[in-house]
């Protein structure tokens, strides 16, 4: 009998409360798939404030990959089969341009492939063929959608198109205003996580889609809750925070070397307290002031920092240094300037192969020209049970490091040899920056 061998991909509720004064502009409601979730097991059930989907999963979910974080929160919703979920969504500003963002995956099961379709008012605006599956730890895939709206409200729909037996997954939708020549920020404007399940917006330990958080973070509506309680921003209806020391954190990505940029932001501090908010760029701090509360309904502060870029892809990272019990506001994140084209993706040739025991097979690594132009990188490739099969050239932890050199070769082979009956699926991690087909 042959070996199975499986090359895996690897990459490294909202039911809104309208308090009194509250806006409800730029809003979809239950974006994060938070509440009345289905506790019978598998969890099919009615997606509040949606219709149609399948049901929602927790991270234990069987239409959950094992391993794979929430994006947002503790939920994703599902769509099992071809099927659709939709809602009527309000706040679009006619012929202005738009961004729609949302996070999306496919379940690993089962031999079926699936497709996204996502329109509105029926009218698509993206398609994304045969979904791949993030397992072993790998996040969700990200999408940001332009689009330009001719009425003030219609109906987004996700529509899957399956063969097979197969699921999506989907969270943290949302929608900002946005220009052409911005550059896409994941989650600008807090909005992908709806209001949270916990009273006080605080959503740590758990993710806030789009940043990676360090200490107390969370979302609250704008000037009303315990932490954003003063002032108005510009954008939307709610703001992130964090409270105490610690950071929100996302890779700035689609940059050109050696052109102008120019980031721009909202701030400001909890009632009563004087957080010192830290900005980095990469390594680079640029910017660092102590503040205080705008008070009332006064509108936030807007700091503006322009830079250089020397790297398409470049760290973001917003702080609260102060110690003690200081919380910074922060919404309305943009960044002006060229978009770049976006790196092609690794290809892995073939993604699955049968062998026998002592049998010897070949798999071809191509990384795209554009990238190995800027910056050399290093990907890994691990068998989990070499006993089943292994790289030739792994060392004792079953991984095999391969560098691509700045200007150098982009295709490399590499050679696995079956040596036992039975299943291994390979962790494949490509360079920063870089992510392998869907």
């Amino acid at each position: 009998m042959k070996n199975l061998y499986l090359l895996k991909v690897s990459f490294c509720a909202f039911l809104m409360t309208l308090y009194p004064g509250a806006s409800a502009q730029n809003s979809v409601l239950n974006p994060s798939f938070e509440f009345n979730y289905p506790e019978t097991w598998p969890h099919y059930g009615e997606v509040e404030e949606w219709q149609g989907g399948s049901g929602v999963n927790q991270v234990d979910g069987p239409f959950h990959n094992g391993g794979t974080p929430v994006p947002d929160q503790a939920r994703a919703a599902f769509i099992q089969g071809s099927a659709s979920l939709d809602q009527e969504v309000f706040g679009f500003e006619p012929g202005a341009s738009h961004w729609l963002q949302f996070y999306y995956d496919a379940r690993a099961c089962c031999g079926g492939t699936i497709d996204l379709v996502v329109s509105l008012d029926d009218v698509e605006l993206d398609r994304i063929n045969n979904v791949k599956s993030s397992t072993d730890g790998n996040p969700y895939k990200f999408r940001n959608i332009p689009f330009v709206p001719e009425f003030d409200a219609g109906v987004l729909t996700f529509q899957t198109i399956a063969a097979g037996d197969a699921t999506l997954n989907l969270d943290a939708i949302s929608f900002v205003v946005r220009g052409e020549n911005e550059v896409p920020v994941m989650n600008p404007s807090f909005e992908a996580s709806g209001e949270p399940f916990s009273p006080d917006g605080i959503i740590s330990p758990a993710n806030i889609a789009g940043w990676v958080g360090e200490g107390t973070y969370g979302v609250n509506i704008d000037g009303l809750g315990p932490f954003g309680d003063n002032g108005r921003t510009s954008e939307s209806d709610f703001v992130g925070f964090i409270s105490g020391v610690g950071s929100l954190t996302q890779t700035l990505d689609s940059l050109v070397v050696g052109n102008d940029y120019r980031l721009t932001f909202e701030y400001n501090a909890r009632t009563g307290d004087n957080p010192q908010l830290t900005v980095m760029l990469g390594e680079e701090q640029v910017y660092q002031e102590s503040v205080k509360p705008v008070g009332s309904e006064n509108a936030y502060r807007t700091a503006s920092i322009s830079f250089t870029a020397d790297d398409v892809q470049i760290p973001l990272s917003f702080q609260q240094t102060k110690d003690g019990d200081h919380t910074i506001l922060l919404d309305a994140i943009r960044l002006e300037g060229e978009v770049g084209q976006s790196f092609l993706p690794v290809q892995i040739v073939p993604m699955a192969l049968e062998l026998a025991p002592s049998q010897t097979g070949e798999v071809t690594v191509t990384l795209p020209e554009a990238y190995l132009a800027i910056k050399g990188g290093q990907m890994t490739l691990t068998s989990p049970d070499p006993g089943i099969a292994s790289f030739v050239g792994a060392d004792e932890n079953g991984t095999l490091t391969l560098d691509f050199e700045k200007g150098g070769e982009n295709v490399k082979t590499v050679e696995i040899v079956g040596r036992f009956r039975g299943a291994v699926r390979m962790l494949i991690n490509p360079p920063d920056g870089l992510e392998l087909t869907n």
